[in-house]
């Protein structure tokens, strides 16, 4: 970074997204940033380093660190002023001549008022595409305080209240589907009433059960999975681009999937105890099972790392060992020490070697990019009452991904 740093050209560095960095888990790798950071200001003067943080998180991160990290990090501050409801309008403006059009085509004065009436540009995005959804594709909005939200409009409600009549059948169809998700448990009213149970069948996996009220859950379940179909696609669009692999970034965000996962089901991390180089990999001991990742090596690296890994296959028949290798990686030569390991490991009873195929990494990193984004806020809810049930909802939208059916 020195040698990109010249006195006629400085060198900007912005770090951005720093929020799981304040996870009790990543701790570790927040002490090594902030002495990174530290090295950054001593080795590159003619240099401007932003760091984004939230203010909550930056009082945390102040508890921490050192003294001399904090002094570096904090030498000017600026703290942004929230945009006003103009300024939020021009925003809004803006994404929609992105697209050909404009606000006044789009939503009434009473709609935009409702929709700029947020405390984040994120809250604004998130509830014009609310209102967007509904007028356009009959999605009925969020039923966030136990009612519609009223726009004052007498003519403007009684037609709402006549569209929503002609959903009713799309409404039934949307709630069957969230039953496929959860079993649903309707609290009886009397003591012959009727107790609806969702259940699955007998051959599927057991859901993991949640007590939920179907019409708030519902709204919540929606933006899920639309954030989830949505986020896809766009993996699925960037997939072909040039990638640099990493074992332990891999191994990194199985650690904060397995984290967030915790909130749902009990999950235990370790990993294996040698002096000797093993592929990057998290144990989750309460289920007796190994991940590891070996992706970005090849030729003798390789070979070593799975040797390593094998001779723990071979000694702790009590646990299961999955090693996954990325589709996009070096191919392993046949007949090779190399190739000979592979074999090993797939044909052990306690072991599997797999490829992480298209389909197979896209799935991962969506997982992985929903839990980012609730943290980062670039996906917008309540962490405290709504990632439980979002994890949930999650989790069986992917019911037949290998991970949750190995952890849940």
């Amino acid at each position: 970074m020195g040698k990109l740093s010249l006195l006629h050209e400085p060198l900007i560095v912005v770090f951005d997204q720093l929020e799981m960095l304040g996870l009790e888990h990543n701790r570790h790798i927040l002490l090594n940033f902030g002495e990174a950071v530290k090295e950054i200001f001593t080795r590159v003067p003619h240099s401007l380093v932003i760091f984004n943080l939230f203010p909550h998180r930056w009082q945390q991160l102040q508890q921490i660190f050192d003294g001399s990290i904090v002094d570096r990090l904090s030498q000017y501050q600026v703290f942004l002023e929230l945009p006003t409801s103009d300024e939020i309008a021009e925003i809004l403006q803006l994404k929609a001549e992105a697209v050909g059009t404009d606000l006044t085509s789009l939503f009434t004065p009473q709609e935009l008022q409702q929709i700029v009436n947020s405390n984040s540009i994120r809250g604004v995005l998130n509830k014009a595409a609310e209102y967007f959804r509904y007028k356009f594709k009959n999605i009925p909005l969020p039923d966030r305080n136990g009612k519609l939200e009223e726009e004052g409009d007498r003519e403007t409600i009684l037609s709402r209240l006549d569209r929503l009549e002609g959903q009713q059948d799309r409404l039934e169809q949307l709630l069957n589907n969230i039953a496929r998700a959860f079993t649903i448990f309707v609290a009886p009213q009397s003591n012959d009433s009727d107790t609806v149970t969702n259940n699955f069948s007998s051959t599927e996996r057991s859901p993991v059960n949640l007590i939920i009220s179907p019409e708030s859950d519902r709204s919540l379940g929606d933006r899920v999975c639309d954030y989830l179909q949505a986020q896809q696609r766009k993996l699925e669009l960037d997939y072909q681009d040039a990638e640099i692999l990493l074992d332990e970034k891999d191994v990194g965000k199985l650690q904060d999937i397995i984290e967030a996962f915790k909130q749902i089901a009990p999950l235990e991390t370790d990993v294996l105890r040698t002096k000797r180089v093993l592929p990057p990999h998290r144990i989750i001991s309460n289920k007796n099972l190994c991940i590891g990742f070996l992706s970005s090596c090849k030729g003798s690296k390789f070979t070593a790392r799975i040797q390593n890994f094998n001779e723990f296959v071979a000694t702790k028949e009590q646990i299961r060992f999955l090693l996954w290798r990325d589709v996009r990686s070096d191919i392993i030569q046949c007949n090779t020490v190399g190739s000979r390991e592979i074999g090993k490991l797939s044909t052990a009873k306690n072991g599997d070697f797999k490829i992480f195929d298209r389909h197979t990494r896209i799935i991962f990193e969506l997982i992985y990019k929903f839990i980012s984004d609730v943290y980062n806020r670039d996906f917008e809810l309540d962490i405290d009452s709504e990632f439980q049930p979002a994890l949930k909802t999650v989790a069986s939208y992917f019911e037949d991904y290998w991970l949750f059916e190995e952890l849940l």
